[in-house]
């Protein structure tokens, strides 16, 4: 099947921008017990190929829980972390070094490289509400300048949650908090969580809203702030399972250190990675430090993006052809919505003199409607309409009437348009009218 031209020009975007970027990859290790294992690793090394960079942090929990249970050795936690006993650490140790070259043979079989080594300082936990932590430890520092040599030599460097103190003692180190000082100490632009779960997903509130966050059709959140995230984490009911609460704790501690934008992701799903990188609405759940989308003034180069938009609506008979020369001349009245430097929705106003405008050309990419982008566009109109001190604000839709009404629009007829944009109503189209006053909204 023909992929689609927009989703070829959203990839080739996306490309663009990341190209020379770093990523940092937190790889669950029950995904590399999954049959696709080798196409999520195929998948790392063609996106390096494309000129991203990536570094990998090999979590081993579940390896590690198997290696003790062999060894007839308990598993004990403690506020969420591993308590590991002198005699754990052997097996620790085992169980951490077999996953890393899975990843290295499995990096082979594609035809990439990667290596693992100790790059990474740590020191003792020490004790905690009277629990000694013994061999588990806290990352002190990442070598970083060490890894970017690597990077720099086409190596995808696999960091393993062993870390090493001054005097040659090594610990074991928890891989949420390995991944954020990787991805933080490297300035990654993002931190990808491979896991067995299709992004962080909501709870189930018996029929109560799960939140403002758009949901995903899989139960799992779209997209997310940090403050969100925190605000979510703190709420004494919010009904979040645990893992999705470890994973949240994650994606703030990795923004407020600096990354730019956290990706939970289905690691087991073929091609999962590659379509939260280089698709609009991606797959997982993704929570941004910084505004990932911007609702401002439209520029003259924005045209073409502009009429790919307006275009699949225009042709499904939604809104009237507008042409490049005309959106061109009126720049300065439309206004667009950027994702990652991206236009995916925009609309514009037409002065209809006297006092009353139109609000024109509704256009917002499917993936991005259900976060209430063209309310939020409207209303940066409206307010824009009532700053030049119009009156009345028009629009005339034939499949948007409840959705204009829900933002205050009331019905009016033929007769209240003024008469030069009554002269151009087109009957057959048969378009309703209806009017605001838009001082009335600010």
């Amino acid at each position: 099947m023909t992929a689609p031209v927009g989703a070829i020009r959203d990839a080739l975007s996306y490309l663009a921008r990341f190209r020379g970027r770093l990523f940092v990859i937190k790889i669950d290790d029950r995904v590399l017990e999954s049959p696709l294992a080798a196409v999520l690793v195929h998948d790392i090394v063609l996106m390096q190929r494309m000129g991203i960079q990536a570094v990998l942090v090999a979590g081993a929990r579940a390896a590690i829980d198997r290696a003790l249970r062999r060894a007839a050795l308990p598993c004990r936690y403690h506020r969420g972390l591993r308590v590991t006993t002198e005699p754990m650490m052997e097996h620790v140790i085992h169980a951490v070094s077999a996953l890393s070259t899975r990843l290295m043979s499995l990096f082979s079989e594609c035809g990439g490289h990667a290596a693992a080594g100790n790059w990474v300082r740590a020191r003792s936990l020490g004790v905690v509400d009277g629990v000694d932590y013994d061999r588990s430890g806290r990352v002190e520092r990442v070598d970083t300048a060490l890894i970017r040599a690597l990077i720099d030599r086409e190596v995808v460097p696999i960091v393993t949650t062993i870390g090493w103190n001054s005097i040659g003692t090594a610990y074991n180190l928890a891989s949420d908090d390995l991944a954020v000082a990787v991805a933080a100490g490297m300035q990654a632009a993002k931190l990808f969580v491979a896991a067995t779960a299709p992004g962080i997903l909501a709870p189930d509130r018996s029929g109560r809203p799960a939140g403002a966050q758009p949901l995903r059709a899989s139960g799992a959140y779209a997209t997310m702030t940090v403050d969100e995230a925190a605000e979510l984490v703190a709420e004494r009911d919010s009904g979040l399972d645990a893992g999705a609460q470890v994973m949240l704790r994650l994606a703030i501690a990795a923004c407020r250190g600096g990354v730019e934008r956290v990706h939970v992701i289905d690691g087991a799903r073929d091609g999962m990675l590659l379509e939260e990188i280089f698709s609009v609405g991606g797959s997982g759940t993704m929570v941004y430090a910084n505004r990932f989308a911007d609702f401002g003034a439209a520029a003259p180069e924005d045209v073409p993006a502009i009429m790919s938009l307006l275009q699949p609506l225009v042709t499904g008979g939604l809104l009237v052809p507008r042409s490049p020369e005309l959106i061109g001349a009126a720049i300065d009245d439309w206004v667009v919505y950027r994702v990652d430097d991206t236009i995916q929705g925009c609309s514009g106003l037409d002065d209809l003199g006297g006092g009353d405008t139109e609000i024109v050309g509704l256009a917002v990419n499917p993936p991005h409607r259900a976060a209430n982008v063209g309310r939020r566009l409207v209303e940066l109109l409206l307010r824009r309409a009532s700053d030049r001190g119009a009156r009345r604000v028009f629009v005339l839709t034939t499949q948007a009437i409840d959705f204009f009404r829900e933002l205050g629009f009331r019905d009016a007829d033929l007769a209240s348009l003024p008469a030069a944009r009554r002269s151009l109503y087109d009957r057959q189209r048969g378009s309703r009218i209806l009017m605001i006053d838009p001082r009335r909204t600010t």
